[in-house]
């Protein structure tokens, strides 16, 4: 046995690890991991697909990192899953990967968990263990060490089968969107009340949809008298009468006095038009010398200045006020008629970014796309419709013949390949377009390579390199993330 320390930085990190081991003939992987992320798994998948190896898997679920589509992919290619559940006080953690050769097996342990940024960026400290098979020594403690490992399925752990997945899911075992649904009464219900909602309305606007200017919001407008609220308004009554007989009396009023007694009749309308003001819930009041604010003596001083102001603000809008609020409108309406909604069937261009060239230098000459993105533009790919089915090996693959120009636009050299083609394995989560000429173009990480569909099996590809003025246009219409990967893709 050999016993080896790694830190996982610049060239030494998991994924590499993963990817020269599974270069070789593997006779069985064992997977033990607290926590399994999608974005984790994909990367083990790149390496295990079509190879037909013997993968047992021990992990921990739970419902932040735990998904129903993780599960049914991990059960395309093992039946062998045991799961604990993480969402209790006990925990299982830590990551060991153990791969069986006919001579060697190889260990490897740290304290991470299996996501992308733990097998390629994280600071990890790896311990890696080889046993030399052809030892008796060695492939006795070997033995001895994956037993123990094994056996964990005796400690809190269940086996997983297909028929199970849903049943975490409706557990709330596992990530679930039916577990954040809940409903928030609003303040109209909570102070008794039935909420008025137009239907018309409610259908016709998303979430996304809401502005500012749905809300009536209240402006007050209170004067300079107004300002202190520690006005004493126990003679308010008695003055108004004063005032009204002697205005009688007067015959004549100036300018002030008709503004003045507009203002008075606004107050005797509001105290005098027999409205309860109060809700059924609301506490009844009382002042320092005990007056009942319910009470037909004292004025609601809030709700008259409230009301009086919103009423002034209607009547005394400028016309300034209104060009503005035209200006604003007319604004508005010719942003919105600059808005075209996408038409996904004419899609003529797709551009991403890149992945990094594989170490063990597979898959060159293959441009990879997520199913996600093939389904949200099918038209553009006519994939799988336009494909037929061929079975080599007991591998199932759909494909079709393409014709493609791929251009190294850095060098300006145009490379033409008429046996080109697109094509899916069984199970694979994307499509590739195999492009024999692509081997030798030399690109990096998040380079761009831009498709344009000039016909139904002609295609023109552009490799654009980060150091080109053409990429800094194209990584303006990269306007969507790609999943589980900070790379990002657009289309137009």
């Amino acid at each position: 046995m050999k016993l080896d320390i790694l830190v996982q930085s610049g060239d030494v990190n998991f994924k590499k690890i993963i990817e020269n081991e599974l270069s070789s003939v593997i006779k069985k992987m064992y997977i033990f991991s607290g926590s399994i992320k999608e974005s984790g798994f994909e990367i083990i998948e790149e390496n295990i697909i079509d190879k037909g190896i013997k993968l047992a898997i021990y992990m921990g679920i739970d419902k932040k990192n735990t998904t129903k589509s993780l599960l049914e992919n991990i059960l395309l290619y093992s039946s062998e899953v045991y799961v604990y559940n993480n969402n209790e006080m006990k925990e299982f953690e830590g990551t060991i990967f153990v791969f069986e050769k006919d001579k060697v097996a190889t260990m490897y342990i740290s304290s991470s968990k299996i996501s992308e940024n733990s097998l390629t960026e994280d600071v990890v400290m790896i311990s890696k263990i080889t046993y030399d098979l052809s030892s008796a020594e060695d492939k006795k403690e070997y033995k001895e060490k994956i037993k123990e490992l094994t056996i964990l399925k005796e400690s809190g752990f269940e086996e997983l089968k297909k028929s199970k997945v849903q049943e975490l899911v409706d557990n709330k075992v596992i990530f679930s969107n039916k577990q954040y649904e809940h409903s928030v009464k609003s303040i109209a219900e909570l102070l008794g009340k039935k909420e008025e909602v137009k239907e018309e309305k409610k259908s016709a606007k998303s979430d996304e949809d809401i502005n500012a200017s749905d809300f009536e919001i209240p402006v007050v407008n209170l004067k300079d008298e107004f300002m202190d609220l520690d006005i004493d308004v126990s003679g308010v009554e008695e003055s108004i009468t004063i005032e009204k007989e002697e205005k009688t009396k007067a015959g004549k009023k100036s300018k002030k006095e008709v503004k003045k007694e507009d203002e008075e009749e606004t107050v005797e309308t509001i105290y005098d038009d027999g409205n309860d003001y109060l809700n059924e819930d609301d506490e009844v009041l009382e002042d320092d010398d005990g007056f009942d604010i319910s009470s037909n003596e004292v004025i609601d001083l809030d709700s008259m200045l409230i009301s009086r102001g919103s009423v002034k603000l209607k009547e005394k809008k400028t016309e300034e006020k209104k060009e503005e609020n035209k200006d604003e409108e007319k604004l508005d309406s010719s942003e919105l008629v600059k808005v075209k909604k996408l038409d996904l069937n004419n899609v003529t261009n797709l551009i991403m970014q890149l992945p990094a060239k594989q170490q063990n230098k597979k898959d060159l000459d293959i441009i990879k796309v997520p199913n996600y993105i093939r389904d949200l533009i099918p038209a553009f790919f006519e994939f799988p419709d336009n494909s037929k089915t061929v079975e080599e090996g007991g591998v199932v693959t759909k494909e079709r013949p393409l014709q493609i120009e791929i251009v190294d636009c850095k060098n300006e050299i145009k490379y033409v390949e008429n046996d080109a083609k697109m094509f899916q394995r069984k199970s694979q989560t994307f499509i590739s377009i195999l492009c024999p000429s692509l081997e030798k173009i030399q690109y990096e990480e998040k380079d761009i390579v831009r498709i344009i569909k000039l016909s139904t099996n002609i295609y023109h590809i552009e490799i654009v390199t980060k150091d080109m003025q053409e990429y800094k246009i194209w990584s303006k219409i990269m306007n969507k993330d790609m999943k589980s990967t900070d790379r990002k893709y657009g289309i137009m």
